[in-house]
Parts: structure tokens; C-alpha cells; sequence
């Protein structure tokens, strides 16, 4: 059994990374600007993802009684600062860009949760 990737995998997936990280870098420039035209304000969902986040490691690494001794301890890495703070506003800026656009009627929204009726339960 083979572990990690072959030497040609590894290339396709380099070049893959070359391809899209111009655009990446882009994408991240042009939401943060619009962002800032939006006056998008996503610190206090930064603090609550990284409390979950910390939380959820904690937890894993003392069971319950580590989630209680963390909670509302918040978050200070500044590199998790930042990823999750470009993620939330990312998101922030899709869901009131695309989200306006977007009109789902009660039909839909019936149809849609009696198919997924068990997730929701």
C-alpha cells in the first residue's frame, strides 16, 4: 500500500495551487475592499468562531470538563484572528451581495426541509 502521493500527483497539485492562487489573492483583496465599502463589522462572530474553535480543542484534549474550564476565554492568536476574520467577512459580504438577490418561496422551502426532514429532527 502506497502512502502520500506520487511525484507526478504532487505536480498536478502544485500547478493546480499556482493557478488559483493569483485569483485567491484577488477574490480576498476585492471582498476585503468591499467589505469596507459595506462597513461589514464581523469581530464579535471572529470572537465566537474562535471560542468554538479553542472549545472544541479543548474538549477533545480533557473531555466536558475542559470545555467548562475554557469557556468565555476568548480567542488571541493573530493568525486564527485573521483567517477567521477574512472568512467571516467573506461570508458576511456574500450572504448581503448574494443573499439580496436571492427569493425562496414558501413552496420551495417546504418542499426542500420535507426532503431533508431528517436532518432537522
Amino acid at each position: 500500500m502506497q502512502r502520500g502521493c506520487t511525484p507526478k500527483q504532487l505536480q498536478v497539485a502544485v500547478e493546480d495551487r499556482q493557478k488559483f492562487a493569483l485569483r485567491d489573492l484577488i477574490d480576498q483583496s476585492l471582498a476585503g475592499a468591499t467589505r469596507k465599502d459595506m462597513g461589514v463589522n464581523v469581530e464579535g462572530d471572529v470572537v465566537k468562531q474562535l471560542d468554538q474553535v479553542r472549545i472544541q480543542k479543548q474538549a477533545g484534549k480533557h473531555g466536558k470538563a475542559g470545555e467548562r474550564r475554557h469557556q468565555g476565554r476568548p480567542g488571541t492568536g493573530t493568525t486564527s484572528r485573521t483567517t477567521s476574520a477574512t472568512s467571516c467577512s467573506r461570508k458576511e459580504v456574500i450572504r448581503r451581495e448574494v443573499g439580496s438577490h436571492i427569493t425562496i418561496g414558501r413552496d420551495d422551502a417546504m418542499k426542500y426541509y420535507g426532503s431533508a426532514q431528517k436532518r432537522f429532527s
